[in-house]
């Protein structure tokens, strides 16, 4: 189950790969990356599913609470199709016990028509990731690099600090909102302790947990915004 987080897919071909071998399903976990391609193929259509996100926060989005998935395979696409209403083949008769998984119509149809702004939306997050780029350039700020068979859509811009707090603090202070997605690794959240996985399981993760923070965004905000930003940045550091 590869999760394209912030926008970026994750590196499919090794995955792909794993999963040839040993005969396995993929599960695309697309909620934050409609739009964004790897090697020239849009998330959610490599692996077996690609399952997406609507919610109100993300790159296409309805009203309330949506979410959809896609695959190749026909049959598995008609049983989904069942389980989402019950199990029901017919008004009557239930075929295998199902769900009440449906989008909501209200919902599908702001979707259809978001959808046609998506690219839109996708080409001024882009800008406004470029743009950070450029204007953040030189400080002691780890921004991953995008790769050259990557597409990305910037669900969200995260930047990494060993001054992480401080400097969240300081642009709190100008105005700037800015957020942690996630501050506490899955291993380390009470759900998970059963596993047995405790401080220090997961060191890499662990570091990046205490060190990233999110940038504002989205399409709504104009190139001045973003130059704001940076320079409270720029005065952080200096």
């Amino acid at each position: 189950m590869p999760v394209h987080l912030t926008g970026r897919m994750a590196d499919m071909t090794p995955l792909m790969a794993i999963a040839s071998k040993h005969a396995l399903a993929v599960i695309e976990d697309s909620a934050q990356a409609i739009g964004s391609t790897y090697d020239g193929r849009m998330s959610g259509t490599i692996g077996t599913f690609g399952c997406f996100s609507a919610h109100p926060l993300k790159n296409l989005n309805a009203a309330g609470d949506a979410g959809f998935l896609v695959t190749a395979d026909a049959e598995m696409a008609a049983r989904i199709r069942r389980l989402r209403n019950h199990g029901l083949i017919n008004r009557s008769d239930v075929q295998e016990w199902g769900l009440v998984s449906r989008l909501d119509t209200l919902q599908a149809e702001v979707l259809r028509i978001r959808l046609r702004h998506l690219p839109s939306v996708i080409e001024r997050r882009r800008r406004n990731a470029a743009q950070y780029r450029t204007e953040l350039a030189g400080l002691p700020l780890f921004i991953p690099p995008c790769r050259n068979i990557e597409f990305n859509t910037f669900h969200t811009f995260v930047v990494q600090t060993d001054r992480r707090n401080d400097f969240q603090k300081y642009l709190a202070g100008k105005g700037i909102e800015t957020a942690i997605h996630y501050p506490v690794p899955i291993h380390l959240q009470p759900a998970a302790a059963h596993l047995g996985h405790g401080l220090g399981a997961f060191p890499v993760t662990e570091r990046q947990a205490d060190q990233i923070l999110t940038l504002p965004i989205n399409q709504f905000l104009s190139a001045a915004d973003i130059s704001y930003i940076c320079a409270a940045a720029r005065e952080y550091f200096a």
